[in-house]
C-alpha cells in the first residue's frame, strides 16, 4: 500500500493544501517545512486520515470540529485504489471523495492490516528523533542483549527492557521463596499463625454452670439499679428545670404587671415618632422657603424692568454679521494690492526681454501670433532625438561593416591552414562507454580481492575459535547438524527432569526437617510427664481379658486348659492367686484409662505426633523412590543426548551450550558461504575487466595508440582513450565552429550593407519633416536642432511670464471691484435702517454696527435669563405650598391614628406606645427562654409546676437527689465490672469464640494468599512468555536480521564499524557486539550515543525489510530522525532510505534545510532513478 495524495482540506492551519506523493514506484518523499509551517500538524493529519480524528484534537484552532476534513488517495500493489475524506466523528466519519455520502469503515480493510490502530502504525511503521534516541539508550540499558535488541527493533518499542523488568519486579514484590516482607510471604506466615491459634484453642466445662448463674444474678442487679437511676434522674431533671426557669418566671410576672399598669391604648407603628418629627420639620421648612422665594421674585421683576432692547438692530442681525465678515476680505485686499501690482510690472518687463531675444522683429502686442508655435515643441524635440539616433546608427553600421570584413578574412586564413580528417569515433566511444558503465572496476576488483582474503582469514579464525568439531571447515559445510527442535526437546526434557530432581530434593529436605521437629516435640512431651499411650491401654485391657477368659474356663466352665493356655495362665498368675492377679490387672487397666482421661489433651497430642512421624516417614520413602526414578530417567536422556552428537565426533555440553554452539556454527557457515560468494564475484569481475581491456586495446590500435592490457589498468586505458577522443572531437568541433563563423560573417556583412542603405533613406525623410517643423521660427531649414530647441524654450519662457503678468492684472482689477462693492453695501444698509452715519469710512461703519449688535444681543440674553429665573422661583413657591399641604395632612393622619385632637398630644401618645411595645417584646423573649429551658413543657405548665413546688427548698432537694444518683451509679458500675469479669472468665474457659476468630482470620489470610499467588503467577507467566518469545524470535531471525543490520550499520557509520557480531557473555547469554574494520569487537556500552542511535536505526530497517518480504508494503514514516547526524552521515542515511524506498514508500518529515540540500545532491548525482522527491509546506 502507498499514499498517492494527502489533502489537508481543512485541518490545523491548512486550507485546501494538497501533497502529491504519487511520483515514482514508491519513492523517498521529503516533506519540508520551516518552524510553524505545519510539519507536525501534517503528521497528525496523516494519522487522523487513516485512523480517525482524536476526540480531543488540538488542530481545531482555525477550523472548528465539524469543519475538519482530511482526504487523499491510497493504492495497493495490485493497482486497486481508494479515495476518501475523513471528518471528525465516531460514526459515518469516512466520506466519499467529492461528496458527503458516508462510507462503511470496512472499505479500508484491504488497505490496512487487521487490528492495526494509530498507535501500532506509529510503532511498527514510524520513527521519530525521540524514539531513535530512546532506542539507543535502551540498547545501552539492555547491555547488548541480542534477543531484546532484535525484538525491540521488530516491535518498534524502545521500552521492552522496562516492560520485562516491571513484570519481574512486580512478581518479586509479591513473593520471594526466602522472603518475609512481601505480601504473599506475610499472608503465608499469618495463615500459619492463625492455624496454630485454632489448634491451641480448647473448650473447658469447669465452673460453667456456676459462672452462668453468677452472670445472671449480676445482670438482674444491674437492671434493678438502672431502674432506680432512671427514677432519680427524672426527679433531678424536674428540679434542674425549676432552677433554670425560676428567674424567668418571676421576670415575666413583673413585666405583665407593668403592662397592666400602662392601661389600654393603641399600639402605634415603630416609626410613628419619626413620621411625626419629619412632618413637623417639613411644614416649618416649607413655610420659610416660600417666604424667601416670594422676596427673590420681587427683586427680579424690578431688574427686568430696567433693561431696554434695540429691536431694530436685532432684526437685521444676519445682515450686520455678513457685512462684518466681508470687512476682513476688504482689508486684506487693501494690504495686498501694492505688492501684486509691483510683481505684475516686473513680470511684464522680463517677458519683453525674452521676446526680443527670440524674435526681435515681433512687438509685445503682436506676440500672441507666435503662441501656436509652442504646439510644435514636442514634434521638434522628437525630430532632434531622431536626428541624433540616425547619426549614431550610421556611425555604428560603418564600424560594424569594417569589423565584419576583417573577421571574414581572418577566418578564411585559419580554415586554409587546417586539413580535413575523416575519422569514425563511434566504435571507440562505444568501447569507452561500456567500460565506464562497469564503474571503478579496478577498485572493485581490488576490494573484492581484499575482502576475499579477509573473509577467508576471518573464517579460519572463527573456525579455530569454534572448538568441539574435530574436522575441517569444508567438512563442517557437509556435516548434518541436529535440528533446533531436537535441541529444544532435549533441553526441555533434561531441564524438566533436573528441575524435578531439585524439587524432590527440596521436598525431601522439608519433610526431614518437619520429621525432626515432630520427633523433638514428641521427646519434649515424653520428658515432661510419663504418659501412657493408647497401645498401653490396649495392652492392659488385653491382659485383663485374657486373665478373665482363663478364670472363666478354669473356675466357671470347668474346662481343661490346652498346654499353651496353661503356660500363659502360669505367666499371668506368676506365683500369686489367680483372682488376686485378675483384680490387679483390672486396677492396672483402669489406672491407664484414668491417666489417659486426665491427660486427654497430651495423649491426643502424642498420638497425633506419632501418627505424623509415621506419615512423614512414608512420604520420605516415596520421595526417595521418585528421586531414584528421576535420576534414572535423566541418565537415559543424557545418554541419548551424547548419542545424538556421536556421528559428528563432538563432545557435547549442555543443550543450552550446544544451542549457542550451533548458532556459532550457523554464523560460521553463513560466513563461509559469503566468502565463497565473494571469491566467485572476484573471479567474475576479473574476467569482465579482461574483456573490457581487450576491447579498448583493439580500438586504440586503430588510432596508432598501443596499450598493454597486462601492464595497464582498465582505468588507465580508459583515460588514454578519453584523452584521444577529447583531442579528436575538439579539432573537429573547432573546424565546424570556424565554418559556422564564416557563414555567420557573410550574413552579417550583407545585413550591415542593407542597414546603411536604409539609414540613408531615413535621413532624407527626416530632412523633409524638419523643414516643415521649423517653419515660422525664422531660422531657416538648415538650422541646427539645438538652436531650434533654444528658440522654442525662450518663447515658452516668454509666454509663461507674460501670462502670469496678465493674470496679476486681472486679480488687481477684481480686488478693486470687491472694495467698491463693500462700500456700496455698507452705506446702503445704514441708509435703509435709518442708522445715523457719522463716518465716511465703510470699514469703521461696519465695525460700529457690529459693536451695537453685540450690546443688543447681551441685553436680550439678560432678559431671557431673568425670565427663566422667574419661572423657577414661581415653581419653588408652588412646591413649598404643596409641601405645607402634605405635611398638614400627615399630621392629621397621625392624630387620627393616635386618637388625639392636638399636635402637642402626639409625642406623649408615641411614648406610651413605645413602652407598651418594649414590655410586650420582653415578655415574648422570656417566654421563648422558658420554652428553651422547659424540657418541652409550655409556659403555663411551667408556671403551674412552679406554683405547686416549694421554690425555696429546690437547692436542698437537688443536692440530696444528686447524692443518691451518684451512689446508684457507683453501684451499677461495680455490678457491670462484676459482669464483665464473669463474661471474660466464661470466654476464657470457652475456646470456641477464639477458634472461630482464628478460623475467620485464617480464611482471610488464605484469600490474600490466593489473590497474591494469582497475581504473582500472572506476572511470572507473562515474563516467561515474553522471554520465550524473545528467544524464539532471536533463533528465527538472528542470522538474516543481524547480517542485514550489520551491513546497514557499516554504511550509516561511514565504515567506522564493519558489521555486527553475536557472542556469549559470562552467563551464556548472547550479546550484540560491533565489529571494527580491524576485527576488534566493541560492546554496545563502548559505542558513542550517535553510534547507538544508528545501530538502533539499522536494526529497525533490517526488521522492516524482513517484514516487507511477507506483507503488503506500508509507508514508512520518519520524523526528523537526522537531527543528531552530521552532514556526511545524514547523506548516507538518505541513500539507505532511498534504497528502502525501492520496496516501500518512505515519508521523511523535516524542518532542516541541510537535509533537503543533501537529498538534492543525491538526486543530482544519480538522476531521476534516485526516486527522491521533495515537497515544501508553504
Amino acid at each position: 500500500m502507498r499514499i498517492d495524495r494527502l489533502d489537508l482540506m481543512a485541518y490545523g492551519p491548512f486550507t485546501g493544501k494538497s501533497l502529491d506523493l504519487s511520483d515514482g514506484n514508491f519513492g523517498l518523499h521529503l516533506i519540508y517545512g520551516d518552524n510553524e509551517a505545519g510539519k507536525s500538524v501534517s503528521l497528525r493529519a496523516l494519522s487522523a486520515w487513516l485512523f480517525g480524528v482524536p476526540a480531543r484534537t488540538r488542530d481545531n484552532f482555525l477550523h472548528n470540529n465539524p469543519q475538519l476534513r482530511v482526504g487523499g488517495k491510497l493504492r495497493l500493489s495490485d493497482g486497486r485504489t481508494l479515495e476518501f475524506v475523513r471528518r471528525k466523528g465516531n460514526k459515518g466519519a469516512v466520506l466519499e471523495w467529492g461528496g458527503d455520502r458516508a462510507l462503511d469503515d470496512s472499505v479500508l480493510d484491504p488497505f490496512l492490516p487487521g487490528g492495526i490502530d494509530a498507535a501500532l502504525f506509529s510503532r511498527l511503521w514510524g520513527i521519530d528523533h525521540a524514539e531513535l534516541s530512546a532506542g539507543g539508550r535502551e540498547l545501552l540499558a539492555q547491555s547488548g542483549d541480542l534477543g531484546q535488541a532484535l525484538f525491540s527493533a521488530a516491535l518498534g518499542s524502545a521500552s521492552l527492557r522496562g516492560i520485562l523488568a516491571d513484570l519481574k519486579n512486580g512478581a518479586e514484590a509479591l513473593f520471594k521463596p526466602l522472603g518475609k516482607k512481601t505480601p504473599v510471604n506475610q499472608a503465608i506466615a499469618r495463615f500459619k499463625q492463625a492455624r496454630k491459634k485454632i489448634r491451641d484453642a480448647a473448650l473447658s466445662a469447669e465452673r460453667w454452670e456456676r459462672l452462668k448463674k453468677d452472670l445472671a444474678a449480676a445482670s438482674a442487679d444491674i437492671a434493678r439499679t438502672e431502674k432506680a437511676i432512671d427514677e432519680k434522674s427524672k426527679e433531678k431533671s424536674r428540679l434542674d428545670r425549676l432552677g433554670r426557669v425560676r428567674g424567668a418566671l418571676a421576670e415575666r410576672r413583673a413585666a405583665l404587671a407593668r403592662l397592666r399598669e400602662l392601661g389600654d391604648g393603641p399600639l402605634l407603628p415603630e416609626d410613628f415618632d419619626e413620621k411625626r418629627k419629619t412632618a413637623a420639620r417639613d411644614l416649618q421648612m416649607a413655610r420659610e422657603a416660600g417666604e424667601r422665594a416670594r422676596a427673590a421674585l420681587s427683586r427680579l421683576e424690578e431688574e427686568s424692568a430696567s433693561l431696554h432692547v434695540r429691536d431694530g438692530i436685532l432684526e437685521n442681525e444676519d445682515s450686520i454679521l455678513a457685512l462684518y465678515r466681508g470687512l476682513g476680505a476688504v482689508e486684506k485686499n487693501l494690504r495686498d494690492r501694492p505688492g501684486q501690482d509691483a510683481k505684475r510690472r516686473l513680470l511684464r518687463g522680463e517677458a519683453e526681454t525674452l521676446l526680443k531675444a527670440a524674435r526681435p522683429d515681433v512687438s509685445l502686442d503682436a506676440a500672441d501670433a507666435l503662441r501656436p508655435l509652442l504646439n510644435s515643441k514636442k514634434w521638434i524635440s522628437g525630430l532632434a532625438r531622431k536626428r541624433a539616433l540616425l547619426d549614431q546608427k550610421e556611425d555604428q553600421a560603418r564600424r560594424a561593416l569594417k569589423d565584419v570584413e576583417s573577421l571574414r578574412e581572418s577566418i578564411k586564413k585559419e580554415l586554409a591552414g587546417r586539413s580535413r580528417r575523416n575519422l569514425d569515433l563511434t566504435e571507440l566511444k562505444t568501447a569507452v562507454k561500456s567500460a565506464r558503465r562497469a564503474g571503478d572496476a579496478d577498485q572493485r576488483l581490488a576490494d573484492l580481492e581484499k575482502r576475499a582474503f579477509d573473509e577467508k582469514a576471518a573464517c579460519e579464525n572463527e573456525f579455530e575459535r569454534l572448538g568441539r568439531f574435530p574436522g575441517t571447515a569444508k567438512s563442517l559445510l557437509k556435516a548434518s547438524m541436529p535440528m533446533p527442535e531436537t535441541l529444544d526437546d532435549f533441553e526441555s526434557k533434561i531441564d524438566e527432569w533436573s528441575e524435578k530432581i531439585k524439587e524432590y530434593g527440596r521436598k525431601k529436605q522439608e519433610i526431614e526437617e518437619e520429621r525432626k521437629r515432630s520427633e523433638q516435640d514428641l521427646r519434649a512431651l515424653l520428658m515432661t510427664s510419663d504418659l501412657p499411650a493408647i497401645a498401653d491401654l490396649e495392652e492392659a485391657r488385653r491382659r485383663r481379658s485374657a486373665l478373665w477368659k482363663l478364670i472363666k474356663q478354669t473356675h466357671i466352665e470347668k474346662i481343661d486348659l490346652e498346654p499353651d493356655l496353661e503356660k500363659e495362665a502360669a505367666a499371668l498368675a506368676s506365683g500369686s492367686d489367680l483372682a488376686i492377679r485378675y483384680e490387679q490387672k483390672v486396677k492396672a487397666a483402669d489406672h491407664v484409662s484414668d491417666q489417659l482421661r486426665l491427660a486427654a489433651d497430651q495423649v491426643a497430642k502424642r498420638a497425633d505426633l506419632e501418627t505424623k512421624i509415621d506419615a512423614l516417614q512414608r512420604r520420605l520413602s516415596d520421595i526417595g523412590k521418585k528421586i531414584r526414578k528421576a535420576e534414572e530417567t535423566l541418565e537415559i536422556f543424557e545418554k541419548k543426548w551424547i548419542n545424538v552428537w556421536g556421528p559428528l565426533g563432538v563432545a557435547p555440553g549442555t543443550p543450552r551450550e550446544m544451542k549457542q554452539w550451533l548458532l556459532k556454527v550457523e554464523k560460521l557457515l553463513a560466513r563461509l558461504q559469503s566468502a565463497d560468494a565473494v571469491s566467485r564475484d572476484r573471479q567474475n569481475l576479473a574476467g569482465e575487466v579482461g574483456r573490457l581491456k581487450d576491447a579498448i586495446s583493439l580500438q586504440t590500435a586503430r588510432f596508432g595508440i598501443f596499450t598493454d592490457p597486462e601492464k595497464m589498468g582498465l582505468e588507465g586505458m580508459i583515460l588514454v582513450c578519453e584523452r584521444r577522443l577529447e583531442t579528436e572531437e575538439a579539432a573537429l568541433e573547432k573546424r565546424r565552429g570556424l565554418e559556422r563563423s564564416l557563414k555567420e560573417a557573410r550574413g552579417r556583412l550583407e545585413k550591415t550593407r542593407d542597414s546603411l542603405e536604409a539609414l540613408s533613406t531615413a535621413r532624407s525623410a527626416w530632412q523633409r519633416e524638419w523643414t516643415q517643423a521649423v517653419e515660422g521660427l525664422g531660422l531657416g531649414e538648415n538650422a541646427h536642432p539645438e538652436r531650434a530647441m533654444e528658440t522654442l524654450e525662450r518663447l515658452a519662457a516668454f509666454f509663461a511670464k507674460y501670462d502670469k503678468s496678465e493674470e496679476l492684472r486681472r486679480r488687481i482689477y477684481g480686488m478693486d471691484q470687491v472694495t467698491k462693492e463693500f462700500e456700496r453695501r455698507v452705506f446702503d444698509f445704514a441708509e435703509s435702517v435709518g442708522f445715523r452715519v457719522r463716518e465716511r469710512d465703510a470699514g469703521a461703519l461696519a465695525s460700529r454696527l457690529n459693536r451695537e449688535l453685540t450690546e443688543a444681543r447681551e441685553t436680550r440674553a439678560s432678559l431671557e435669563k431673568n425670565e427663566a429665573r422667574r419661572r423657577e422661583i414661581k415653581e419653588e413657591i408652588e412646591n413649598a405650598d404643596i409641601t405645607i399641604r402634605n405635611a398638614g395632612q400627615a399630621l392629621a393622619s397621625l392624630r387620627d391614628r393616635a386618637g388625639v385632637a392636638d399636635d402637642r398630644d402626639l409625642a406623649p401618645a408615641g411614648e406610651r406606645s413605645r413602652r407598651r411595645r418594649l414590655l410586650t417584646g420582653e415578655i415574648h423573649a422570656l417566654e421563648r427562654e422558658l420554652s428553651r429551658n422547659g424540657d418541652g413543657l409550655g409556659v403555663e405548665a411551667l408556671d403551674q409546676e412552679a406554683r405547686e413546688s416549694d421554690m425555696d427548698a429546690i437547692e436542698g432537694d437537688l443536692e440530696s437527689v444528686s447524692s443518691d444518683l451518684a451512689e446508684l451509679r457507683e453501684k451499677r458500675d461495680a455490678l457491670r465490672d462484676r459482669r464483665r469479669t464473669l463474661q471474660n472468665e466464661i470466654q476464657a474457659k470457652d475456646g470456641a469464640a477464639a477458634a472461630a476468630d482464628a478460623s475467620e482470620e485464617a480464611q482471610g489470610h488464605l484469600a490474600d494468599m490466593a489473590q497474591g499467588a494469582e497475581r504473582y503467577l500472572r506476572l511470572r507467566i507473562a515474563a516467561l512468555i515474553l522471554e520465550s518469545r524473545l528467544e524464539s524470535y532471536r533463533k528465527k531471525n538472528q542470522a538474516p536480521v543481524l547480517t542485514r543490520a550489520g551491513a546497514l550499520f557499516s554504511r550509516l557509520t561511514l565504515g567506522a564499524y564493519a558489521g555486527l557480531r553475536d557472542e556469549l557473555d559470562d552467563g551464556g547469554k548472547p550479546v550484540l557486539l560491533g565489529v571494527r574494520p580491524d576485527n576488534r569487537e566493541t560492546p554496545v556500552d563502548g559505542m558513542s550515543d550517535g553510534a547507538r542511535d544508528q545501530l538502533y536505526l539499522a536494526l529497525r530497517l533490517a526488521a522492516l525489510e524482513q517484514r516487507l518480504e511477507k506483507e503488503e508494503p506500508i509507508p514508512f514514516v520518519a520524523d526528523d530522525i537526522l537531527i543528531a547526524f552530521d552532514d556526511r552521515r545524514s547523506k548516507k542515511c538518505l541513500e539507505v532510505l532511498s534504497e528502502l524506498a525501492l520496496r516501500t514508500q518512505v515519508l521523511l518529515f523535516t524542518h532542516h534545510r541541510r537535509v533537503i540540500e543533501a537529498a538534492g545532491e543525491i538526486a543530482g548525482d544519480t538522476g531521476p532513478e534516485s526516486g527522491i522527491y521533495i515537497h515544501e509546506l508553504v
